[in-house]
This record gives C-alpha cells, structure tokens and sequence, in this order.
C-alpha cells in the first residue's frame, strides 16, 4: 500500500473536482464544514447534505452529493449512519456510497472499494463519475495501468480538467512522458478549477525533477552555485563555478540552463542565449530554457524568435502565466488577433482574477472581431467599475459595430450610453470624438 494512499483518500471522500457539475447548495455546504468552529455547523451541514443525497434528482448532482455527504460523516466519526440512509437509493447511487464508506474506514479495504465503483459504473454506464473515481483510487495506490482505462472510458463520457490531469499522472507513471505533457496541455481549456491548476502544476513539476537530476558528486558543488546567484547575488562566482562543473559533466542541462540566467544577470545577452540554447537541446523538456530565451530575443526586439520560443515554453508548461501574458501581447503586436485571443481564453482560466488578463482577452476578440466575446470581458469589467474610461469606449465601439452589423436599435441606444461615460471621464480624446460622430451619423441613419 502506497504512503501516500490515506491523503489521497481523504481528497477522494472530500467534495475534489471530478467530472460533476457544481450546484450552489453543496457549495453551501462545503462552506458550513470549512467554518473554523465546526460543531453544530458540520453537523447541521451533514443532516441537509443526507437529505439532499435522499432527494436524489440529477444521477451527477445525486453522486457529488452522496461524495460531499460521506466527507461530512467521516469529520464528525459518524460513518455509521451512512448504511441506513444509503439503502434506499438506486443501486448505482447506493454501490458508490458504500465504495467511498468502505475506503473511508479502513484504506486497505481499497479494492473491495474499486470493485463497488466498477458495479456502480456498471449500473450507470452513462456517468463518468464511477470509474473516474476507481482510478483516483488506483493512482493513490500506485496502480496507474489499471486506473488509465478507467480514465479513458471517464474521458469518453465526459471530458473534465479533472479527468485530464488524472489521465495525465498516470502516463506520467507508465513513463509515458510526451503522451503526459499531450494530455496536460488540454488542461486549461477544459474550465479548469484550483484542484485541476494544482495538480496540473505538480505534474510539471514531476517531469522538471526527472530532467534535471544532478549527478551525485556534482550535487555539492551545482548547489553552492545555484546559491552564488539567488541568494548572494554573486553571478560572475556562480559562472566560474558552473564552468568547474561542466568540465567534469559536459552534458549537465540544469548548469547550462544556471549559466544562462548568471550570465543574463551580467546583462551578456549573447552568452546567455548561448548557454539557454545548449541547456534546450541537452534537456528539450525543461520549459525554463525556452522561456528565458523568448524572454532575450522580446528584449532584442526580435518578436519572431520570441513568439516560437514562448510557444514552445507553453507546451511544456501550460500553466506558465508569464508566457500566456507575453505570448498574447506579441501576437496582438503582430495584428495575429485570432491567435491572440485563442491563448487569452487559456490564460483566463489560469488567471480567474486578473482585470489585466481580461481586459487583454476582451480587446483580443474585439480586433479579432468576435464582438459577442468581447463584450463579454469587458462588460463583466463594467460592472465592478462602470466610470472606466477605456471599458466604456471599447463597449461603445464594439455595440456600434454590433448595430451596423444587425441593425437592432437596442445596440444603438447602449452604444450611447457608454459613450457619453466614456466622453465624461476624457472629453478629448481622438477615440471618443470619432466614436460620438459615427454615432451620430447612426443615429441620423436610424432616424430615416
């Protein structure tokens, strides 16, 4: 039995992300069994998450309800309960429950609980849930090439960040490293939730550990080097010992990809690139070297050289927020609006609360001319702050093209509105007199 397997257990009974669809009550819920005093609020949270999971409804909703309910039991050590309330339900429901009842008491009991969840998957051969679940199981135990079917049957029914990144670990331990990185690059374009980002994120972090293994008796001295330059600022020392190094071990990645950044402190440009380029093709899956690289040749302003290298840095790392950021601002630069707006609609899963990264998203699509889309960013900016001068003038832009394009009134008339805001807050600007006259020529159009 793996070490790792009880944590892995907890967040199995816990309300993780699967491939269920949210619901406000069990959000409720969750949040009553995360108050700090629990009490009488986890156990209140327990009595209306068992109703809930008696009312049953949607098979989805009945499931996510029945995994959040189990959670709650086993924090107040009343697991006890869940046979009476489980018998009652449809077999697939009730086959579930007493898989995650069983794993809940006692981790060793886990393939009587895989063998529940394949008969529930069995029952309900319709849901993903089931068999997504056995192979959360199965990977917790280290078991990876029993859990990869049951993924890939969950992917067929439903395709989730959740299931991705599942799929995702498991060919990473079946040492099928590019199939992994295939996988977990779907990842946030599938609405990833903080639970998919994280484990996502950890995947890359399993495949940089692999790749940047240190031969033993370099250890030593590669970790007074690495810190010569992050803690003490030392970077010509750090040079000088990295070069002892790669005598003794000429195709060491990681000192050739710390050679780089030492050398991109000192500001040698040209060496860095030297050093970033060799670290690639020693190690081509280390994601550092292509993004401090794209960063070099943005700087040199050679944009072609920095938007492949960008790319690159995002298909080994997806989850690298900087080169979405950077990436995204170079293609608009370029006028490749479309391709623009494509890595912003990824970049704002990875980056829910950014206003920079929405407002990016919205004039990505606005130049691309998906107007529905854009209005939607910049809308829902808006709303939290309807006095901002560039909100306001690209929503009375994008609705008056809108109205040119479908001819509704109602455009017109909110195209106005927000130019009037917008003539408010900089009655001067180029952008807002030549808005305010093309709508007065609609206007007067309309008015025929």
């Amino acid at each position: 039995m793996s070490r790792c397997l009880t944590a892995a257990l907890i967040a199995l009974t816990a309300a993780c992300a699967g491939p269920s669809t949210a619901d406000d009550t069990l959000e409720h819920a969750r949040r009553r069994m995360e108050r700090p005093k629990g009490g009488d609020d986890l156990l209140a949270a327990c009595r209306a998450l068992e109703a809930m999971v008696q009312r049953g409804g949607a098979r989805d909703r009945q499931l996510q309800a029945i995994r959040v309910w189990v959670d709650c039991l086993a924090r107040t050590g009343e697991l006890d309960r869940a046979a009476t309330a489980l018998a009652g339900l449809p077999r697939a429901a009730r086959l579930y429950g007493q898989a995650l009842v069983t794993v809940g008491r006692d981790p060793a009991a886990l393939p009587r609980a895989v063998g529940l969840l394949d008969q529930a998957a069995a029952a309900w051969p319709a849901e993903a849930e089931p068999p997504y679940r056995a192979a959360v199981l199965l990977l917790a135990d280290d078991q990876p090439a029993k859990a990869l079917p049951r993924l890939e049957r969950a992917a067929r029914l439903r395709d989730s960040a959740a299931v991705a990144v599942a799929r995702a670990h498991a060919l990473l331990d079946l040492g099928r490293t590019e199939e992994a990185l295939t996988e977990v690059r779907r990842v946030p374009g599938l609405d990833p939730g903080e639970a998919e980002l994280r484990k996502g994120r950890a995947l890359i972090q399993r495949i940089a550990r692999r790749t940047r293994t240190v031969p033993r008796d370099a250890r030593k001295a590669y970790r007074e080097a690495l810190d010569l330059l992050q803690h003490t600022d030392r970077a010509g020392q750090c040079i000088r010992a990295l070069e002892g190094i790669l005598l003794d071990h000429p195709r060491l990645a990681a000192a050739y990809t710390l050679l780089g950044l030492a050398h991109l402190r000192l500001g040698n440009a040209a060496d860095a690139v030297v050093a970033l380029r060799r670290a690639l093709e020693l190690n081509p899956l280390d994601a550092t070297n292509p993004l401090y690289l794209a960063v070099i040749y943005q700087k040199r302003g050679q944009l072609p050289q920095s938007i492949t290298y960008f790319r690159r840095a995002l298909e080994l790392d997806p989850f690298l927020v900087r080169a979405a950021r950077e990436l995204a601002q170079l293609l608009l630069r370029e006028g490749r609006a479309k391709e623009a707006a494509a890595v912003l609609e990824r970049l704002v899963s990875l980056d829910r609360d950014s206003e920079t990264t929405q407002r990016l998203a919205g004039r990505a699509h606005m130049a691309a001319g998906a107007l529905r889309r854009a209005e939607r960013y910049f809308a829902g900016l808006a709303a939290r702050d309807p006095d901002d001068f560039e909100l306001n003038l690209r929503l009375g832009q994008l609705l008056l093209r809108r109205y040119q394009d479908e001819g509704r009134p109602g455009l017109l008339e909110r195209a106005a509105k927000h130019t009037r805001r917008a003539a408010r807050a900089r009655p001067d600007d180029a952008e807002v007199e030549e808005l305010q006259l093309q709508l007065r020529q609609a206007q007067q159009g309309s008015s025929k």
